[in-house]
């Protein structure tokens, strides 16, 4: 058994607390030893250890190693590959080599630029927290009390505009509205609201049929008065 294995003695169930017995459980279990053997060793039951397999802290522990592992792997296969792109760069960067080799020097200085700046970015973002840890910024919450506090809208703003077609603002001079005042034989228009409502502004097309009818009624009159 190799040196980084703790002895039983050292890692019996009276020395240490459950992460130091889990971490011992974990590199033996790296280093290809059999569960008997790991109870053997810290002097507990086959059962026991099962059991230890089985908890949530040895779980983490033994992911956060399996994440270590591979993190090393990468690191280890890309200085690998760093080397050999490093030595054919140098091999290939002779001014008497040819177009093609060249060529090749240029991609591969390339792919060792993208590779440091992908190391770079790598290393940042391990030091920034993650997006599930930040704090998600909190919404102001609307005040209902000052909501139910404010006194209604008057009538006039609570009226629902109509449409820019139907409905148009009078632009004739308001010192003519004398003249133009309904009479008693005015016909009253369909929806015409009840006295002392406020009714929407009538329409352009009656207020012209209103004035032609008002002229054919003087018209009348003035062929009475000749007679």
């Amino acid at each position: 058994m190799k040196a980084s294995v703790s002895t039983p003695a050292a890692m019996s169930p009276g020395m240490g607390n459950l992460s130091e017995q889990y971490h011992h459980i974990i590199e033996a279990m790296a280093q290809g030893l059999k569960l008997e053997a790991i109870a053997h060793q810290l002097q507990v039951s086959l059962e026991t250890l099962y059991r230890w397999l089985g908890e949530p802290l040895f779980r983490t522990m033994l992911q956060q190693r399996q994440f270590y592992q591979q993190e090393q792997a990468q690191l280890k296969m890309a200085e690998e590959s760093s080397n050999v792109v490093d030595r054919l760069i140098a091999q290939t960067e002779s001014s008497h080599v040819s177009i093609q080799l060249r060529a090749i020097n240029m991609f591969l200085r390339l792919v060792k630029a993208n590779r440091t700046a992908s190391s770079a970015s790598r290393s940042a973002k391990n030091k920034t927290p993650s997006a599930d840890n930040r704090r998600q910024p909190k919404l102001d919450a609307p005040d209902v009390s000052a909501t139910a506090s404010q006194p209604p809208d008057p009538p006039d703003q609570q009226r629902i505009s109509m449409p820019a077609l139907s409905v148009e603002t009078p632009t004739h001079d308001p010192l003519t509205l004398s003249d133009e005042s309904p009479t008693a034989d005015d016909h009253v228009p369909h929806g015409t609201a009840a006295p002392g409502t406020r009714s929407m502004p009538e329409p352009a097309q009656n207020r012209g049929n209103r004035r032609e009818r008002r002229k054919q009624q003087k018209r009348q009159q003035k062929r009475n008065a000749r007679r």
